[in-house]
């Protein structure tokens, strides 16, 4: 096989869901071979040799069948067909508030917090492991947060929050403390094994406790750890997201006064950390936003516990006694390959292109990724790891080259991506604003700072105002320099 086949090659399986295929093209015996056979076997070929032959053919990478000379297929597992019909089942369902609570006004006056709650259903069985016939095993009750302003009249323009690892759908309100001034509504809910969420065994319970049981490292417990159900456990929150968009696309009333006051017409969607990571599922298999930004996210859940410095005490607490380091290391690609079916990286592609929504994509989003320079949470490895797989370049200035990503013109950028029908690209941020003072950005502040803020809200509000979402450079916008640190 020549290198100019190789692409064609990994396309090629990637469409046929099978993990490596090698053919040959025609050559000197080819005329030697007995065309019944030939005829035979082309004719009745198994499933999985159909679907590679339809892949190859499509990409043209064979003219047609019979300039096939041989095949050898090596099914793997298929990464995304569980969710796209898990996604197909919610889109034919209706969710309807179940209860409220009164609102409360905040102090300062810029919005009003409501409490809702609305039936949905668990895709999960006794172990936490997705079930094989893509519809709820049973129903629960799902809480969610909603922050309206108190200015202007709904239905009003609205965020979909994702939540930080160990926190829970309460950390809305930092957004919604930047958004409701602006007009626009924010609703959250919890992710699975937090906060408030039917899944979560100890509701309450402190930070660390809480991640250790969402990667099913309980300590109360026998310690075994269950890659399936950390995987599901992401499933999950994305069945649960796609839920409440189908809530909010019925009419929501937060407030109980009889109008809707969540306008599912503009959505869009904003997640901070682990609600970055969870933001590429959902964003694949809905056409309900229209853009979306994604804090300081990543690719690759297996990398960023084995890469982050965080995640460096967990490791070292849970490895098995006589493990040695390179035991460890060699565990992760194994743990890579259960995590795939729920990994942002595996979902990335299908946010700009090659979209999964039931019945065929009608809507591609706008999309926003905010990095920080080494990041010890998320390793930079792994945000670049899924801007790769999304397609999307940085945003200039680039502060730091990262393997396999370009820079996009200068800023302001518009209708860059999807053949002009939407905007992509990746900020890198180095330095925010703490008290009035430049210091470092970092994971954990980046998100709520005045430079990151500017960058999210004028990506948002240029999609709302102007119809298509525009990417300009935020440090110019507060004046701030890059590298300004004392």
């Amino acid at each position: 096989m020549t290198e100019e086949h190789g692409l064609p090659i990994v396309r090629a399986c990637q469409a046929a869901r099978f993990s490596r295929a090698a053919y040959y093209r025609p050559g000197v015996d080819w005329a030697a071979r007995d065309a019944e056979v030939i005829a035979a076997e082309l004719a009745a070929p198994g499933e999985d040799t159909a679907r590679a032959v339809a892949a190859l053919t499509s990409l043209g990478a064979l003219r047609t069948a019979r300039d096939l000379v041989s095949l050898t297929v090596f099914p793997t597992q298929t990464v995304t067909e569980e969710s796209v019909a898990v996604a197909r089942d919610i889109a034919g369902r209706s969710f309807s508030v179940s209860a409220r609570r009164p609102c409360t006004d905040d102090p300062m006056g810029r919005f009003r917090a409501c409490e809702l709650e609305f039936v949905a259903g668990d895709y999960l069985d006794a172990q936490h492991h997705l079930a094989g016939d893509a519809r709820p095993q049973r129903t629960y009750t799902l809480k969610a947060t909603v922050w309206l302003p108190r200015s202007g009249a709904g239905p009003y323009r609205t965020l979909v929050y994702g939540h930080g690892l160990g926190g829970g759908r309460a950390q809305g309100q930092r957004l919604a403390e930047f958004a409701a001034p602006q007009g626009i509504a924010t609703i959250a809910i919890d992710a699975a094994v937090h906060g408030d969420h039917p899944l979560n065994p100890m509701p309450g319970a402190a930070t660390l406790v809480t991640v250790l049981n969402f990667f099913t490292l309980n300590p109360g417990a026998s310690m075994a750890f269950d890659a399936r159900a950390l995987r599901d456990h992401f499933r999950q929150s994305t069945y649960d997201k796609l839920q409440l968009v189908r809530l909010l696309q019925g009419g929501v009333d937060a407030d109980g006064d009889g109008t809707n006051d969540l306008d599912a017409a503009r959505l869009g969607y904003l997640g901070v950390s682990l609600g970055g990571i969870m933001g590429a599922e959902p964003l694949s298999l809905t056409d309900a936003f229209g853009a979306a930004v994604l804090v300081v996210p990543g690719g690759r859940v297996s990398a960023i516990i084995s890469d982050s410095s965080t995640f460096a005490p967990i490791i070292l607490a849970f490895r098995p006694p006589g493990t040695t380091r390179g035991d460890v290391v060699r565990a992760f690609p194994l743990l890579q390959t259960l995590l795939d079916r729920g990994d942002a990286a595996s979902y990335g592609p299908h946010v700009l292109a090659d979209r999964l929504t039931p019945g065929g994509a009608r809507v591609t989003p706008s999309v926003l990724l905010g990095v920080v320079l080494d990041d010890d949470t998320v390793p930079n490895v792994s945000n670049y790891t899924l801007a790769r797989a999304m397609g999307v370049s940085i945003v200039p200035p680039l502060l730091r080259a990262a393997p396999g990503l370009v820079t996009t013109t200068a800023p302001p950028l518009s209708g860059n991506a999807a053949m002009g029908r939407a905007t992509a690209g990746l900020l890198q941020f180095d330095v925010v604003l703490n008290n009035g003072m430049p210091t470092r950005a970092t994971h954990s502040n980046v998100g709520a700072s005045a430079v990151g803020a500017e960058a999210w809200l004028h990506f948002l509000s240029t999609h709302w105002g102007r119809g298509l979402a525009e990417i300009d450079d935020p440090y110019r916008a507060v004046g701030l320099m890059h590298g300004a640190m004392p």
